[in-house]
């Protein structure tokens, strides 16, 4: 399997998102900094780095490699894939905390929906970590963005796509 290391790539890519919305706001975790609306369930564009006050049922959809498939994405009953929790943080307004890890998957970026990969989630709860969440996609690109139209925050993560496989073929992790 051909590597591609990107966590360069990404922070300048997280860098230019987030200079183009500044204005946005930055989360920080509680009602009154500017990251939530009042009266809404929904979080505003993230900025900045993740605070260890964000790792709650009410601000995150979690995942973690010894996760279910039909879990619910608590901290309690965290998903076993990625885009498994993709899908639930797009649709209930949440961040996706990533335990750190290997997920064999490729993903699919959802607009407004920031990943923050390698957390430590061994012994009792969780916790922010210098680890990463490693991505070993089965197929290329590794991770895929279309549409993405508000700041989306991708933190902490290694994807790896597969050689290509055809003449003059390309690898693309993201």
């Amino acid at each position: 399997m051909y590597s591609v290391r990107f966590l360069t790539l990404f922070k300048a890519f997280a860098a230019v998102i987030v200079a183009s919305t500044a204005a946005c706001g930055v989360f920080h975790g509680d009602d009154d900094a500017g990251g939530e609306s009042a009266g809404s369930d929904k979080l505003t564009a993230v900025g900045g780095a993740a605070d260890p006050s964000e790792l709650t049922n009410r601000l995150g959809v979690f995942v973690a490699p010894s996760g279910a498939e039909n879990a619910d994405g608590s901290l309690e009953h965290p998903l076993a894939r990625i885009q498994a929790g993709i899908d639930l943080a797009k649709t209930s307004g949440k961040r996706l905390y990533v335990c750190s890890g290997t997920y064999r998957e490729a993903i699919v970026v959802a607009d407004a929906v920031s990943i923050i990969g390698g957390l430590d989630c061994i012994g009792t709860g969780w916790r922010l970590g210098g680890a990463r969440s490693r991505i070993e996609a089965p197929s290329s690109p590794a991770i895929l963005a279309n549409d993405i139209l508000t700041p989306t925050r991708l933190d902490s993560l290694e994807a790896f796509a597969p050689n290509a496989t055809a003449p003059s073929g390309s690898t693309i992790s993201v």
